[in-house]
């Protein structure tokens, strides 16, 4: 079941919550909101207030906020399909259902013995090139940095064999239920997250559990379809299990000043060099990873991964879910630095902003718009939780929009170069349109040149 955006937002400036809240504590009037004692933390001088015009919540006291939404679910244990339902009951908003095929994809069959690896614990084969020659080759992707690469053809020159160490995947956790905690943002278009009936897994689909496989599911009995955000999540698994295999790639996050328990919160991980290692390791999932854009097809018919060779950022959603990954060149000479995966269905980049997910885990108030996925990253090992970056292209207008309902008051901290600066003077540009009265843009320049992560690792 597909809930759009509009419809959670619907939902939550419709919702009674006064007298919803009411139910638990006692709401009086004060100017233009009500005032009470929190129900979320015991206390005797009230320091709990709902707005009635922007229908959110905030306590002073414990720092609680959110909407309708989010109070039925955290004070209330609804599940958020079950706070949707109910809202909808009360305001006589009903929720259309959508299809959700577009999630699904056919899987092939499983492989041979002899295709598949020896053993779980063995090498994984990769047909792989030598070093120089896969971190300069093109594919053609979407660049952080504008560029755009072409199709290689793939000659016989590159066949070339080499062993890549990997060991089995390990599954990744994360509350699958978190999109939204706080206030809903209002014009953030949701419309390709998935919230099933039940939360059970998917019968029948198997991709999540590996059973020492390898990577290669086990037909204990026919499975015909996949689901694109559990191909996903084993992928991210994937590539996190390769960087511990990768001294080059760990090295990099080492230099960078980031903590293993960083690495983890982020997924961080390493693609390995292979022209085809994804294929290898989900070998009945090809239709679903080329639905993800991750592996292309050259103009000579080969197919090929698009990220080879480079550290991963795992991009998630508003819910924690993996969907899409941005790797960049361990090598500063390669160009293009960072490459995206393209749009697929639950994938939309100009919805997305880097770091969101994480910051609202640690219900950041002030936030701070970045250029870098590592600016996220330092900053919020740094205790400074509410940095977020856009996919590659400029900030738009509705992620301003969200951002400014959290806060109404954002900043953004560009590098201080004249590109940085061209950056800024756009962003304020298509932030008019959403700068009322009460929103405020604020601009940071740091020093010297310095971006969020370099500053950090100069001046803690």
């Amino acid at each position: 079941m597909s809930i759009p955006s509009h419809i959670l937002d619907q939902l939550n400036s419709q919702a009674d919550l006064v007298s919803i809240i009411g139910r638990h504590t006692t709401l009086k009037r004060s100017s233009n909101e009500f005032k009470g004692c929190c129900p979320f933390h015991g206390e005797k001088t009230p320091s709990f207030y709902v707005n009635p015009q922007k229908n959110i919540y905030h306590c002073f006291g414990c720092g609680v906020a959110g909407n309708a939404i989010s109070f039925l679910r955290d004070y209330e244990n609804l599940t958020f399909l079950e706070a949707v339902k109910e809202l909808s009951r009360q305001t006589g908003i009903e929720i259309p259902k959508e299809d959700t095929k577009a999630l699904k994809y056919q899987r092939g069959p499983m492989p041979s013995a002899a295709a598949a690896p020896s053993t779980p614990s063995k090498a994984v084969n990769s047909k792989a090139v030598n070093s120089n020659s896969s971190v300069n080759s093109n594919s053609n992707s979407n660049a952080v940095e504008g560029s755009q690469q072409t199709n290689p053809a793939l000659t016989p020159s590159l066949q070339s064999h080499s062993t890549v160490n990997r060991s089995q995947s390990v599954s990744t956790s994360f509350d699958d239920w978190q999109s939204y905690a706080d206030i809903a943002p209002p014009q953030y278009d949701d419309s390709n997250d998935i919230y099933p009936d039940d939360f059970a897994p998917i019968i029948g689909n198997d991709i999540g559990n590996n059973n020492g496989s390898g990577g290669h599911s086990i037909a204990h009995a026919p499975t015909q379809e996949g689901n694109l955000y559990e191909l996903l999540e084993q992928i991210q698994t994937f590539y996190q299990q390769s960087l511990t295999h990768n001294a080059a790639a760990k090295h990099y996050f080492l230099s960078r000043g980031l903590s293993d328990e960083t690495l983890q919160t982020f997924g961080l991980g390493y693609a390995p060099q292979g022209w085809q290692h994804l294929e290898e390791r989900f070998p009945q999932d090809i239709q679903g990873l080329k639905a993800l854009g991750l592996v292309r097809t050259s103009e000579s018919g080969r197919d090929y991964d698009l990220l080879r060779d480079r550290v991963i950022f795992p991009i998630r959603d508003g819910q924690g879910r993996v969907i899409g990954f941005a790797g960049r060149a361990l090598d500063d000479e390669v160009k293009p630095k960072y490459i995206n995966s393209s749009d697929s269905p639950v994938f939309h980049k100009q919805q997305v902003l880097y770091g969101y997910y994480e910051a609202r885990q640690q219900r950041a108030n002030d936030w701070v718009v970045v250029e870098g996925y590592m600016d996220v990253i330092a900053l919020y090992q740094a205790g400074i939780y509410g940095a977020v970056a856009s996919m590659g292209t400029a900030i738009n207008e509705s992620q301003i929009s969200r951002l400014l309902t959290m806060n109404p008051t954002l900043t953004l901290c560009f590098d201080g170069d004249s590109a940085g600066q061209k950056a800024a003077w756009r962003t304020l540009e298509v932030s008019m349109p959403v700068l009322n009265d009460d929103k405020e843009l604020r601009f940071l320049t740091l020093p010297d040149g310095h971006d969020p992560d370099t500053y950090i690792k100069l001046n803690g």
